[in-house]
């Protein structure tokens, strides 16, 4: 499974990336009432909304999503949830406490421990959240680790991109087996929590999986 740079058994996060930014808020509507005070009437031009976001713009798009860091746990058990129909790839997104101690508290394996330390670990009030997928892989010698950086888009959409990677050098024999693999990663939001996640997971074939994942309060 993928590591950060200094391991720890809760992961570590990694220096901050991206940034964001969005349009002021609404003008004051008390300034169109009064003709007397033109200085009270543009008080407000350029300034946030009461509650500090700047909100969705004109195209719908929502600007508040800033992703301000990152970290992959050394560990990783399987979330005791309904994954539905998927036997293939699936993952889900935890963005409360609440939602993954249900998810993480009754999970089994030798590494449960240590992801629950992983979870508790987590800031969630503080815009921090969990994302768990899990795919299959050809042979027994692959892991499921980050493709990329996780990013917001410039619609504001949180991208995340895996990859089933092979980890033995190529003269080694790997077993064959479909194996499942998966990754558990804490992305920090510095603003705004999204309601929706888009994974890609390559390395399975000629197309990409897509997922859209939807969060789980």
């Amino acid at each position: 499974m993928a590591t950060l740079l200094a391991a720890t058994v809760g992961g570590c996060l990694r220096d901050r990336i991206g940034s964001g930014g969005g349009p002021a808020g609404p003008d004051d509507p008390r300034g169109n009432d009064s003709s007397d005070s033109p200085t009270e009437s543009n008080e407000s031009d350029g300034d946030e909304s009461d509650d500090g976001s700047s909100g969705t713009d004109s195209s719908g798009d929502d600007s508040s999503i800033e992703l301000s860091d990152y970290a992959v746990s050394d560990y990783v058990v399987e979330p005791t949830v309904d994954s539905g129909d998927e036997t293939d790839v699936w993952g889900v997104y935890l963005a409360s406490r609440s939602a993954a101690d249900a998810a993480f508290t009754a999970a089994t394996g030798s590494d449960a421990d240590a992801v629950r330390a992983f979870v508790s670990e987590t800031a969630f009030d503080d815009g921090e959240t969990l994302l768990f997928v899990r795919a299959l892989a050809p042979q027994t010698c692959y892991a499921l680790e980050l493709d990329d950086e996780p990013t917001v888009d410039e619609a504001g959409r949180p991208q995340v991109s895996l990859a089933v990677t092979r980890t033995a050098p190529p003269e080694d024999l790997c077993g064959e087996a479909i194996t499942p693999v998966s990754v558990l990663v804490r992305l920090a939001f510095a603003r705004t929590v999204p309601n929706t996640l888009s994974v890609t997971v390559s390395g399975r074939g000629d197309q990409p999986t897509e997922l859209e994942l939807q969060a789980i309060r």
